[in-house]
């Protein structure tokens, strides 16, 4: 069995915030990814309400642009979005990397040089 840890901690190692982004479900008829947006993790919370106990997170949502995976993704989001959500609606942590140069990177660029 495998696991994965999502951070959402305002203090980190006392080095600053470490607060991870995942993917949620947004849309479970679209095929793959295109059903899903990009959210940072602010805080995990959970409260009972008439015997039942609801796990929830604080989340910001990323804009999203462009139409297609294929298009450069820019993530900086213009205004603040945060909502909460269920902690089900997560699918899995995301690693963001930001878009490469169009004219590639350089072959000896390498990093166990």
């Amino acid at each position: 069995m495998q696991h994965k840890y999502i951070h959402a901690c305002p203090n980190w190692r006392g080095e600053g915030p470490r607060c991870d982004c995942v993917f949620i479900v947004t849309n479970l008829e679209a095929p793959g990814f295109r059903g899903m947006d990009v959210t940072w993790m602010l805080s995990f919370f959970s409260f009972n309400f008439q015997g039942s106990l609801y796990l929830c997170a604080v989340i910001h949502w990323y804009d999203r642009v462009g139409k297609s995976p294929d298009e450069p993704v820019v993530t900086a989001a213009r205004q603040p979005k945060i909502t909460i959500i269920h902690v089900e609606s997560i699918f899995q942590a995301a690693h963001l990397a930001a878009p490469l140069p169009s004219q590639g990177i350089h072959p000896n660029n390498s990093y166990n040089q």
